[in-house]
């Protein structure tokens, strides 16, 4: 090979390299995600006169949405509910499969896809669009959750065993949570 080609060659293998490694690191940053989500879904507090505990597992889904972008935060979400769903204890309540899904907890796991999604695409725009999205997203959940807890217990119990609870306690951690991403992207921001 004449060696003003080589350089050219190695050049496009570095590239093709470099292609490879970029969906195995997303592959590695969903796997990781999965995992803090699962902690902090097992980090939990009971709630009096409500089945569903309070956790940390709501706002590490929309740090890591904020974080990983929508795709991959969306992508995490999808992939520690896959998980729940194969059998694996990734959930708070500690039921996993389709159980997991249909009892009280299962509305409020199922509203952290929207919620993940809007502050993956919203985040990062501006701090009030960014808080703003925060707290929609805390109240997505609360929403679906509260369906979830009507088709389990009835409508009645919607308000307060659903959303009542959760209200402040979520708005606080949804408020406490953007400070922390927005504190975090400030000090990784060298002329911020």
């Amino acid at each position: 090979m004449h060696p003003s080609v080589a350089p050219r060659f190695m050049a496009q293998g570095l590239q093709k390299r470099a292609a490879l490694s970029a969906p195995r690191a997303a592959a590695l940053r969903i796997a990781v995600g999965v995992c803090a989500l699962t902690a902090a879904s097992k980090l939990q507090l009971p709630f009096w006169g409500t089945p569903v505990p309070f956790t940390l597992g709501p706002q590490m889904a929309l740090l890591l949405a904020a974080l990983l972008g929508h795709r991959e935060g969306v992508a995490v979400v999808l992939a520690w509910m896959g998980a729940g769903l194969m059998g694996a204890p990734v959930f708070a309540s500690g039921l996993t499969g389709w159980a997991a899904l249909l009892g009280p907890t299962g509305g409020y796991v199922l509203g952290y896809l929207p919620a993940a999604y809007l502050v993956g695409r919203l985040s990062r725009k501006s701090v009030w669009v960014g808080v703003g999205a925060w707290l929609m997203a805390s109240a997505v959940i609360l929403a679906v959750g509260a369906a979830g807890i009507g088709l389990w217990a009835g409508p009645r119990l919607m308000w307060p065993a659903g959303v009542a609870p959760f209200v402040m306690t979520d708005f606080c951690k949804a408020l406490l949570g953007f400070s922390f991403f927005y504190g975090t992207q400030r000090a990784s921001c060298g002329r911020c």
